[in-house]
């Protein structure tokens, strides 16, 4: 995000942003959305991935308490990422769209669910994917959003709560 002046969201905005401060298991409430439904695309199982909906083709119905769209089911969304001596690692967010295939010819054991990453509509939930070298990895499954900071307040990282503080 650098090339627009902007950066990764920290996965705690990505979280407030998809969830707000009540706590909901959906950008768009409690109640679970059936894939494909009014709120979120079908996830679909393949050899290939499938072509993305439309940008808002599932809004006003799918999006967070902040109108926030797209939050959930299309591709998985970086966060920025945790870095120390040894290891480079994102959280990933809201799910993708594509459910790889799954082979009964897998020779070790039976295959119970997506061996990539899970389903996981619910905003308290995450794929965690480390990262092997200086780049960030892509693929068709992974997007990302860009965040910049409000020009009154300090750099993030600090707590949306501490914000009312100043």
């Amino acid at each position: 995000c650098a090339w627009a002046g902007k950066r990764l969201p920290h996965v705690y905005e990505w979280q407030l942003a998809a969830q707000g401060t009540d706590g909901r298991r959906f950008p768009w409430g409690d109640e679970a959305d059936e894939p494909g439904g009014r709120r979120r695309p079908k996830p679909e199982a393949g050899p290939g991935v499938p072509a993305l909906p439309e940008v808002g083709a599932f809004s006003p119905a799918g999006d967070s308490v902040y109108g926030v769209s797209d939050l959930v089911g299309f591709v998985w969304q970086y966060t920025d990422e945790f870095r120390d001596d040894h290891t480079r690692t994102v959280l990933l967010k809201g799910s993708s769209l594509y459910a790889p295939m799954l082979s009964d010819a897998f020779p070790a054991v039976t295959q119970v669910g997506n061996w990539y990453f899970p389903q996981a509509p619910q905003v308290d939930r995450h794929g965690r994917m480390m990262l092997m070298d200086e780049s960030y990895e892509r693929a068709a499954t992974l997007g990302f959003r860009c965040a910049a900071d409000h020009a009154n307040s300090p750099p993030a990282p600090y707590h949306y709560r501490d914000a009312a503080l100043t």
